[in-house]
């Protein structure tokens, strides 16, 4: 038999107990409902949530201005500082290499002006625009470059790999110009065409 002095202590003790565990159970339970969600912060500044013509969330990244010079410097450089574009016309061929020679004296002004003679010889060329495009945007003509992409896609029907390389060139001209709508349109087109080209690329190794 309990002492009568003890049992009011003891019973009060008893009340703690029962109220901590029940306490723990419920915190138990939220800790296994919150499981699994890891949330990593994502800086405002850094990225934004757009939405694909298909409804379907993507995430696109915002260049800041800084960001913005670097990202154009470096798409529009030619590789080994050399024009690669061929043309079935001796005259053009002609004028390419001079174009060569003022982009290895990085002499944009003259490589543009001898695009554009070539042009006016052989204005089907769909890879002359693109290099033409690349030089303006290399010299911060956006809307000339945005103009000139355009030009060579319409006349790149079928070649998957040169109108991925045009709308790199529209992506980076509508950044730079500061029209982050036809931006976000544009990297979506990017997206697109990469996969398209992988896809390809599949095909052509298992057949």
């Amino acid at each position: 038999m309990l002492n009568k002095e003890l049992a009011p202590f003891l019973l009060a003790n008893t009340d703690i107990r029962r109220f901590a565990l029940v306490f723990l159970i419920l915190l138990a339970n939220a800790c296994s409902t919150n499981s699994g969600k890891v949330l990593a912060p994502v800086p405002v500044e850094d990225r934004s949530v757009g939405r694909s013509e298909h409804g379907q969330v993507t995430d696109t990244v915002k260049r800041t201005e800084a960001d913005k010079e670097s990202n154009t410097d470096s798409v529009s450089t030619f590789e080994n500082n050399s024009l690669d574009t061929k043309s079935e016309k001796p005259v053009v061929t002609a004028l390419l290499d001079e174009v060569n020679t003022s982009l290895r004296d990085n002499d944009d002004v003259a490589a543009a002006a001898g695009l554009e003679r070539a042009l006016r010889l052989d204005a089907k060329n769909a890879l002359l625009w693109h290099r033409l495009g690349q030089i303006r945007l290399r010299q911060k003509n956006w809307q000339q470059s945005l103009n000139l992409a355009k030009k060579s896609n319409s006349l790149a029907a079928g070649d998957y790999a040169l109108q991925l390389k045009n709308w790199e060139l529209i992506y980076l001209a509508n950044s730079a110009a500061g029209n982050h709508d036809d931006a976000r349109l544009a990297a979506e087109r990017v997206r697109r065409l990469k996969r398209k080209l992988q896809d390809q690329s599949f095909l052509q190794e298992i057949e």
